[in-house]
């Protein structure tokens, strides 16, 4: 069986970047959150995550988003980066319950002409905002703190299947590939007269070609870095190699802190399962 890709070899940052392609990292900070040692802070975030899912109440809600704020006012990432991560998906939730307060519930709480506002669909709407809100805020977290490669490896000593982090590994390493392709296609298209403000039916059509394009060339792409890794030893065991992992030392105050955060987080989903 091939042996996946070691998560503790050798990874470009974007300060070394590889044939062009970096492989995107975020600038490294002070804070406490970006010196929690990747694994513990992995557990602590996720238990927090799964816990504040369960919110079934205004009140819980509210808890939740509060200490989500307060981790992300810690992690001093700037609210910039929050507001541009949050817009995009932030939209089409809103646009999922826009409609609850106008069609469920049976208690009208007000009327604007022919429309009803109901008090049952006002709160589903509320406690998915805030779902939402809380857990984002706690995956940027998560993300933003820790390099990618560092996650990584939390995973693979975590229990993760070999076979997904090889896959995590490549997919991140190779977006910026396919990022950079599109771009060269944009920019043939731009100078060849090609007018992306304007799509009509003729445009639309090229535009899907230039896509296809693009899924048979990143096809390609693949199968020759496929060719070339396993030219160079990948899938092959070798006696006595030591497994792969994160070896470095985990302070007590990073599973001090683990324990406290999981700790809180059962609580919260203990009492929202009795509520």
């Amino acid at each position: 069986m091939a042996r996946p890709i070691s998560p503790s070899a050798p990874v470009v940052h974007a300060h070394a970047p590889a044939h062009g392609y970096p492989l995107p990292e975020r600038p490294i900070a002070r804070s406490p959150l970006h010196r929690w040692h990747p694994r513990p802070k992995l557990v602590g975030l996720l238990a927090l995550i799964f816990s504040f899912s369960t919110a079934q109440s205004i009140a819980a809600m509210a808890i939740a988003l509060a200490v989500a704020v307060g981790l992300y006012r810690v992690s001093g990432l700037p609210w910039g980066l929050w507001r541009s991560r949050v817009v995009a998906p932030g939209w089409f939730i809103v646009a999922l319950v826009a409609a609850l307060p106008l069609v469920a519930g049976q208690t009208a709480i007000a009327a604007i002409g022919p429309l009803t506002i109901y008090q049952e669909g006002t709160f589903t709407a509320l406690l998915i905002l805030g779902r939402f809100l809380s857990l984002v805020t706690l995956a940027l977290v998560l993300v933003e703190t820790t390099p990618w490669i560092d996650l990584v490896r939390a995973l693979r000593r975590l229990g993760l299947s070999p076979v997904l982090t090889d896959l995590l590994l490549l997919s991140y390493r190779y977006l910026a590939d396919v990022a950079a392709c599109w771009q060269r296609m944009v920019a043939a298209s731009t100078l060849r007269g090609f007018q992306w403000r304007r799509l009509d039916r003729r445009r639309l059509t090229r535009l899907a070609a230039l896509v296809g394009t693009l899924l048979i060339r990143s096809h390609d792409r693949a199968q020759r870095v496929y060719q070339a890794m396993r030219l160079r030893g990948y899938g092959q065991r070798r006696s006595g190699q030591r497994r792969p992992c994160d070896d470095r030392p985990v302070g007590p105050w990073h599973w001090l802190v683990m324990g406290m955060m999981s700790g809180f987080a059962l609580a919260f989903a203990i009492a929202q399962i009795q509520a």
